[in-house]
């Protein structure tokens, strides 16, 4: 899975690939930048692009699979957490958020004022599937 956070200033993403409860990865990119928005991305890794592609030509999300997503739209710079259930849900985000796996530890170190890269570095102390070489 991963951990994704937002301070409410900046986005942090982990660099962690897991899978079957084995680490796959630690030194994957988890944000891909298209069509006008930056997705930070969490969840099933292969569905990443087919969900980014549904979104985009407001197409309905079918494939099977856990996947979260916080989005930058570039034009304005708004913080989005986009999810999919019958149709696509924009929820803007104005203070701290997290989502993924470690996020109720994101969430805590942020609320005892870490930024959203500390609070990921501390979600791995804790998150077997949160870490990586990097934290962007």
């Amino acid at each position: 899975m991963t951990t994704i956070a937002y301070d409410g200033k900046q986005i942090a993403v982990d660099s962690r690939m897991s899978q079957n409860n084995r680490i796959c990865d630690d030194n994957c990119k988890k944000y891909i930048v298209r069509g006008g928005w930056v997705f930070f991305m969490c969840g099933n890794f292969a569905l990443y692009d087919s969900f980014i592609d549904a979104f985009l030509e407001e197409k309905p999300f079918t494939k099977k699979g856990e996947i979260g997503s916080f989005a930058v739209r570039v034009i304005d710079s708004k913080v989005f957490d986009i999810s999919y259930n019958e149709q696509y849900n924009l929820c803007e985000i104005g203070s701290i958020e997290a989502a993924g796996t470690g996020s109720d530890h994101a969430l805590i170190a942020m609320d005892l004022g870490k930024s959203a890269v500390e609070a990921v570095k501390l979600a791995a102390k804790r998150d077997m599937y949160t870490g990586g070489v990097k934290c962007l």
